[in-house]
């Protein structure tokens, strides 16, 4: 057995016994009586799944408030390991068969890749500019890193004993294609096509096996940050030169990984179980969280419920605390969790403030902005499991389970996509006797529509070059292009909002429509 299959052994024993050390102190209270108030029911939708894994075999998942959420599709694949998301929605996620899979977020397969090295373990980043980075540590203690295209093409790959980074916290890709990793030299900056840029000596990781090493992040800049031993954090500029050094950067512990998040008003967030930070991302000034933008920190995708509550892991529980650190609630497990939750890589929030998380044996997690349950998928494996997700853009659980492989789940209703790539709704698609009507706004918007509303003649006007859509509420004709075309449904106002035909309004931008009755989704493709 190599080097690198030991060390994931390794690490696997390590997970299961930090795992069982967070589980006993989840089970402290979870032998009691279930809070109706905050956890679903145990019976629901039994999943009637073929898992092959390890005996001795437990009972097949059984996904909870069956009425309100539903499977949306599954990929199988005995092992997967890592799951990232792009910006757009697409889903990657890496195997045992040393394969990077992309899959469109209605389940289509975009690509699959299979690298030309025999690797243990396959993590994958995604760069700020959306290129996939694929990599592992070889047998012969190279690590060795593939940079992706969108297509699946191999940009370039590089092989070195020099490059010391591990994990996905100590790789980071920019927005100008560039990768930063450590080094035994230093911090080093690889461009897009795999060449060096800059080496900065002067930066560089103490101990990668410390259990908590530094970490390197990426701005939407292009500017680096990097945490040290000594409670500091450096941020260099792209070109590889200091821009400055905090030293008072307290709540980096040694306890906790520094996990910034960064807004739109340049301002880094951290959450950590003293309370909220926040640093001035050009000059690396600490500010007092005193005043609050709520929009600005949903804009940096910090796991936070949109109106000052935040969530974190608290030592092995899930909880809520206000920007002083104290703790509004805290979640505690079914006494099922003999392994604690898998919150090795945090909590995840959706725009409408829930937070979603994963346990050790397989179970998937969903909380309100109350800590009440309204998702949960109960596995309840005998052995560790483990389990990554993501949340898509039209709110889906998305993740990957040992001996399961890639699903989605999501709301009971009708979801609709653009060439594969998910257009949220603002409000729920209407299904008027098989018409499917839609929020116009949206569909216009995500059609590359200008949108235009005559508040007098109730007119809404729909437009790009070469092409004009026109109707009112109520009227059973519309107008594309000044010529009269009927429509099998009317507009209708619904609570002050307007729906409209989708198929009429694709097929008259060009668009096909093709309905998915399995998980009543509606994919529109256009040429």
């Amino acid at each position: 057995m190599g080097d690198s299959s030991m060390k994931a052994i390794q690490m696997f024993i390590v997970i299961i016994a930090l795992g069982g050390l967070m589980g006993i102190q989840n089970k402290a209270t979870a032998a009691q009586a279930l809070d109706p108030n905050i956890y679903l029911p145990d019976k629901g939708m039994v999943m009637n799944w073929e898992i092959d894994e390890t005996a001795p075999k437990r009972p097949k998942p059984i996904l909870l408030n069956p009425t309100k959420y539903d499977l949306k599709w599954k990929l199988e694949n005995s092992l997967p390991l890592n799951l990232v998301q792009d910006q757009q929605g697409v889903l990657y996620f890496s195997d045992f068969r040393d394969k990077v899979n992309a899959v469109y977020p209605n389940g289509e397969i975009k690509w699959s890749v299979k690298l030309d090295a025999e690797l243990t373990v396959t993590y994958l980043l995604i760069g700020k500019d959306d290129t996939l980075y694929a990599y592992s540590k070889l047998d012969n203690e190279d690590t060795i890193i593939y940079a992706i295209a969108e297509n699946g093409t191999i940009k370039w790959k590089k092989q070195s004993k020099d490059i010391i980074s591990r994990y996905n916290n100590q790789f980071a890709g920019d927005s100008e294609g560039n990768l930063i990793v450590f080094t035994t030299d230093g911090l080093v900056s690889y461009n897009s096509s795999g060449e060096a840029n800059w080496l900065n000596k002067t930066v560089s990781s103490t101990n990668i096996a410390y259990i908590l090493p530094q970490t390197i992040h990426t701005d939407n800049n292009s500017n680096i940050y990097v945490d040290t031993d000594n409670q500091e954090i450096i941020s260099i500029d792209k070109e590889g030169k200091l821009r400055w050094k905090t030293s008072n950067a307290n709540f980096l512990d040694g306890k906790t990984f520094f996990k910034p998040y960064f807004s739109a008003k340049g301002l880094i967030y951290s959450v950590t179980p003293s309370g909220l930070h926040m640093i001035e991302s050009d000059t690396g000034t600490m500010i007092e969280p005193d005043k609050l933008d709520f929009a600005d920190i949903q804009s940096s995708g910090l796991p936070s419920d949109g109106k000052g509550g935040f969530y974190l892991d608290n030592s092995g529980n899930v909880a809520k605390m206000d920007h002083l650190g104290e703790v509004k609630w805290q979640y505690k497990t079914r006494d099922t969790e003999k392994y604690g939750l898998g919150l090795l890589d945090g909590v995840v929030s959706d725009k409408d403030g829930n937070v979603y998380f994963t346990g050790g044996v397989g179970n998937i997690y969903g909380l309100n902005s109350e800590g009440q349950e309204f998702f949960v998928l109960l596995r309840n494996a005998f052995w560790y499991k483990s389990v990554e997700l993501v949340i898509g853009k039209n709110n889906n659980i998305y993740a990957i389970n040992n001996d399961i492989g890639l699903t989605s789940f999501g709301k009971k209703q009708i979801q609709i996509f653009i060439n594969n790539l998910s257009l949220p709704m603002s409000l729920e698609p209407i299904n008027n006797k098989g018409t499917v009507l839609v929020p116009f706004r949206d569909l216009f918007e995500g059609l590359g529509l200008k949108v235009e509303w005559d508040q007098e003649t109730k007119l809404i006007t729909g437009s790009k070059e070469g092409l004009t859509i026109q109707f009112k509420i109520g009227d059973k004709f519309a107008l594309v292009n000044g010529v009269q075309t009927a429509l099998s449904n009317p507009p209708e106002l619904r609570n002050g909002n307007t729906f409209v035909p989708l198929r009429f309004i694709s097929e008259a931008t060009g668009s096909s429509v093709k309905w998915n009755g399995k998980n009543s989704s509606i994919n529109i493709e256009q040429k």
